[in-house]
């Protein structure tokens, strides 16, 4: 015999109330004004968490930018503090 997998539908509002009670039927009742009201603010909540990302991505892009020149700044620094290759001769030969 296979098992039963519908549910009884015989008075399933009558069980609903029983189920739930006052709590279920003010929910019945808010539920329709409270969900727009909801989606406003998370619209709203949404918006304003985008708005801080892009806030931040820009800062830290700025950052990494000012980071990356003050590492060329250094690269180049050091690249001209190398010895050239007529010092470098020289160098060699006094060792």
């Amino acid at each position: 015999m296979l098992p039963k997998v519908l549910p009884n539908l015989k008075n399933v509002f009558g069980s609903v109330v029983e189920d739930f009670g006052i709590p279920g039927i003010v929910a019945v009742i808010i539920l329709p004004i409270a969900i727009p009201v909801v989606a406003v603010a998370g619209k709203s909540l949404t918006k304003t968490a985008i708005k801080g990302g892009i806030v931040l991505y820009e800062n830290s892009r700025r950052a990494i930018a000012a980071v990356s020149e003050n590492f060329t700044d250094i690269i180049a620094e050091a690249r001209a503090e190398l010895p050239t290759a007529e010092n470098s001769r020289h160098l060699r030969r006094i060792r």
